[in-house]
């Protein structure tokens, strides 16, 4: 689950700032996913490493530890010219809890 205390001490306490990066977490995560997909599905290593640091930068702002620790593996996997199957099963690890998140990021819209 997310947690927002992080972010919004990022953002002064400002309630719409947080509205408005859970707006574009929530349009900006599902092209990353497709990306890493993309990437690691075409073993275009440094393009996965990028995507997946991008993330996990993204997902720390939402105090997701967890999601950032996998998005990491995924990016030390790619840093090492990569490991098909390991990251593949990392990447659908990430996939299923983020589509868990991005519903939760969904409600917290509709407040």
């Amino acid at each position: 689950m997310m947690n927002l205390d992080y972010l919004q001490k990022l953002m002064g306490g400002d309630p719409e700032k947080v509205k408005q990066f859970l707006g574009i977490f929530a349009m900006e995560v599902p092209r990353q996913l497709q990306e890493l997909r993309s990437a690691i599905s075409s073993q275009s290593w440094e393009e996965a490493s990028i995507t997946a640091h991008s993330m996990k930068s993204q997902l720390r702002y939402l105090s997701l530890d967890a999601l950032a620790q996998l998005a990491q593996q995924i990016e030390n996997e790619t840093d090492q010219s990569g490991h098909s199957s390991s990251i593949e099963a990392l990447l659908i690890e990430l996939e299923q809890q983020l589509q868990i998140v991005l519903k939760e990021v969904e409600l917290k819209l509709a407040e």
